[in-house]
């Protein structure tokens, strides 16, 4: 039951927010590459002695990172805009439904209700009531 519950819980997790999700998996990634790229250019730098372009890495560097975040908040804020609209869309929609159902006019099943003199009586009496006026 555990096991159920666990996955049915992920399974409503990643629904709602694969998106975002999988985004910041690319974004970690990504600095990761970036991170070990300049790791690989100091350690060649250290090997071969030639840091004529040691600054520019870093500068390079802290440029990538910084695009790669603006990028991410682009592309997130534009999936939570699409994701928005969607949402209105759908609430809009029901709305008009709700609507359109209420300013309905009765359908020929409602016409032909076989309770509806029932519905219209003053008083309703039921074989209790009869039972209990008999008594007295």
């Amino acid at each position: 039951m555990k096991f159920i519950a666990n996955t049915f819980f992920l399974a409503l997790i990643w629904k709602r927010y694969s998106r975002l999700i999988v985004a910041v998996a690319l974004l970690f990634a990504s600095y990761f590459m970036v991170a070990t790229l300049h790791s690989d250019y100091l350690d060649y730098v250290k090997n071969s002695g030639v840091d004529r372009y040691l600054a520019l890495s870093y500068v390079v560097k802290w440029v990538l990172l910084i695009a790669l975040t603006a990028i991410f908040y682009f592309v997130v804020a534009r999936t939570r805009s699409k994701v928005e609209v969607e949402k209105r869309a759908k609430m809009a929609g029901r709305d008009t439904f709700q609507s359109r159902r209420a300013n309905e006019v009765p359908s020929a099943a409602a016409k032909t209700d076989p309770f509806e003199s029932i519905r219209h009586k003053r008083k309703l009496r039921g074989r209790a009531d009869q039972f209990l006026d008999e008594d007295d």
